[in-house]
């Protein structure tokens, strides 16, 4: 989305077969945005990113968590491994040719996470 596009519009249309719609900037947002949560310590900041993903995990809401590198998101990885979860290797996956599908139902799921960032393993 951006604020610049209407005027390529015939442009998108005839290259990318996209229609490009104005949404007027008078309407109402909907999106709530929460001050800055500031932490002493990584620490700190990875127990209070783990207590969000298990309160988005009891709904059953899958969680994407940005990080500004690609070695904070491997920090990250760590931190969630170290406290119980269980990480999904997507390459080997691939190579195995399996796919990673729940069984039954239980009351008790596996807390599994994957690192998505551009370091090829």
């Amino acid at each position: 989305m951006t604020g610049y596009r209407i005027d390529e519009a015939d442009e998108l249309f005839d290259i990318y077969k996209l229609e490009v719609v104005e949404i007027p900037t008078n309407v109402v947002v909907a999106r709530l945005d929460e001050d800055d949560e500031v932490y002493r310590t990584q620490d700190e900041k990875h127990a209070a990113i783990m207590a969000e993903v298990e309160r988005a995990n009891a709904r059953l809401q899958p969680v994407l968590v940005g990080t500004a590198s690609i070695e904070k998101s491997e920090l990250l990885g760590e931190y969630l491994k170290k406290h119980g979860y269980k990480q999904i290797d997507f390459w080997q996956r691939k190579r195995d040719g399996k796919l990673l599908r729940g069984g039954p139902r239980r009351q008790s799921r596996p807390k599994l996470f994957a690192v998505l960032n551009a370091r090829l393993p």
